[in-house]
């Protein structure tokens, strides 16, 4: 049956000077039907659902990272069914409904407590009271690494390395389980892209006090190598051990010994490390086959799971108290080494190349040095790129640092390098710019660990937390879009136990 139809006719002139009078006519038709007693017999009729769907039960919400939580509640119940629920965040209707029992919070604020609840709904939009309220906390972002065993003077962030989803870090003042200060390294695990777990420690099986195991610390793929300088303390012949990740997650062997030959009372094996897919290589700053503390590296090849020795390349200069290995690093088939006092005093440093059978060395050259500038005290390498530290170089500043960066030009031939200091305005004496150096792809770190102005300024960074006297950049490692920088005597609820701070680096 059609009741109330209603008609509205709206007339209007429209007047132009120069147009004839026009008459539109808008005609609006507004019909109201009311159906009554249609279908079969005009009798019956239809009920409405006005009854809510049962409150939603056991609600539970659970952290999965530093970004989200994950909820899950009981089906609630409806005589005609739930279509959807409502999430309530902190009292706060979220605008997504999830169709089940589980909702999907993400882009939340990391160690942030949030609080939920929930409604259900039915197909006649009828909502259920709102159920118990559930809270997780997200996870913390990992800002910096510390070691649960520390004590003052550990000296943890002594040294850093970083390959892949593991970062090692040396203190090579820390304790084994059963002895003091004989140095120890931990490793640990990133386990999402911006959380780290809490490490597990590593020592020597035959540590002694003041072995200064964790000097130097390196890692690739399944294998890290820890460098102990003061092994056989009496004589410091030092010594570097292998360790081989076991498992699918942060599991490590107890480590292997490498065995070296000829070795002479304060040789300081082990002072610097570094490994890769196929080599490892020590150094040995006190050794004396070129002349007394002449130095020399030790380059051991990877067969199957055994790293087996195979040649021993003396400093190259031949010059008595070079100091030659006191630093070095590897990148495929490349091998860079440096020598603090080659070439009197001011430093040098070698890039070796493996060429499947034999190695060949190359001479990196550095205008404008001066004795003491301690050129070579620290090396880096990736690629087509190696990086020299020069930490007492005092062109701008007396010992305020400076780095080198050099390019490959053809099969172990590279360019002169470009120099490198602080910025303009924060370059100061004594700041020891180049302590520390890594590279990674388009990117250097640098380290300064005397610098006193601890202020980030785009390419400059320092800890949110920073302490005088922390040394924060004593080490410094980096790897794709994240760098590590040690800090030996930052603090970690006790004063001088050191530290170590991790970075996001933004993509240029």
């Amino acid at each position: 049956m059609i009741q109330n139809t209603r008609y509205l006719v709206a007339k209007q002139a429209i007047l132009h000077p120069h147009l004839r009078i026009l008459n539109i006519s808008f005609i609006i038709i507004v019909i109201t039907f009311l159906a009554l007693g249609c279908g079969g017999g005009g009798g019956g009729g239809g009920t409405s659902d006005n009854t809510a769907p049962s409150v939603p039960s056991g609600l539970s919400a659970i952290a999965v990272s530093t970004t989200g939580i994950d909820l899950s509640w009981t089906a609630s119940t409806d005589d005609t069914g739930v279509t959807e629920y409502r999430i309530f965040q902190n009292g706060i209707a979220l605008p997504d409904k999830s169709a089940t029992n589980s909702y999907s919070d993400t882009g939340l604020n990391d160690n942030t407590e949030y609080c939920y609840q929930v409604t259900a709904i039915d197909a006649a939009k009828n909502e259920s009271a709102l159920s118990i309220e559930a809270c997780a906390t997200t996870f913390e972002i990992t800002r910096k690494l510390l070691a649960t065993d520390t004590s003052a003077g550990d000296q943890f962030g002594f040294s850093v390395a970083m390959s892949g989803n593991y970062a090692i870090i040396g203190a090579q003042a820390g304790d084994s389980d059963v002895t003091a200060d004989t140095g120890a390294a931990y490793i640990y695990q990133r386990i999402e892209s911006d959380r780290w777990d809490k490490g597990i420690k590593i020592v020597a099986g035959d540590a002694d006090a003041n072995d200064r195991f964790g000097t130097a610390v390196a890692i690739a793929g399944d294998f890290a190598i820890v460098g102990s300088p003061g092994e056989l303390s009496t004589t410091d012949t030092g010594a570097a051990y292998i360790f081989q990740r076991t498992g699918s997650g942060n599991v490590w062997d107890n480590g292997t010994k490498l065995s070296f030959q000829n070795i002479d009372a304060d040789d300081e094996i082990g002072i610097s490390v570094a490994i890769s897919s196929n080599f490892a290589v020590i150094g040995s700053i006190g050794d004396d086959d070129a002349g007394t503390d002449s130095g020399a590296i030790y380059i051991y090849l990877k067969s199957g799971n055994t790293w087996n020795f195979q040649t021993k390349i003396p400093s190259p200069d031949a010059g008595a108290g070079d100091l030659f290995g006191v630093s070095v690093a590897i990148s495929g088939d490349y091998i860079i080494a440096g020598a603090t006092l080659a070439d009197g005093n001011t430093g040098a440093a070698h890039i070796f190349h493996w060429t499947g059978s034999t190695w060949t060395s190359a001479k990196l050259i550095a205008s404008g040095l001066d004795p003491g500038d301690f050129f070579g005290t620290t090396v880096a390498i990736d690629g087509d790129y190696a990086i020299v530290g020069a930490r007492n170089d005092s062109d701008i500043e007396s010992t305020a640092g400076a780095v080198y960066i050099y390019m490959k030009t053809g099969t172990n031939t590279w360019d002169n390098g470009v120099k490198i200091t602080a910025e303009a305005g924060d370059i100061d004496a004594g700041d020891n710019f180049g302590k520390s150096v890594s590279i990674s792809g388009d990117y250097a770190v640098i380290g300064a660990d005397l610098d006193d102005e601890q202020t980030d300024s785009g390419t400059k960074i320092s800890a949110f937390d920073f302490g005088s006297s922390d040394l924060f950049g004593n080490a410094v490692t980096i790897s794709n879009d994240r760098a590590i920088v040690g800090a030996q005597a930052g603090d970690s609820g006790t004063a001088d136990t050191g530290a170590v701070y991790i970075f996001d680096i933004p993509p240029i």
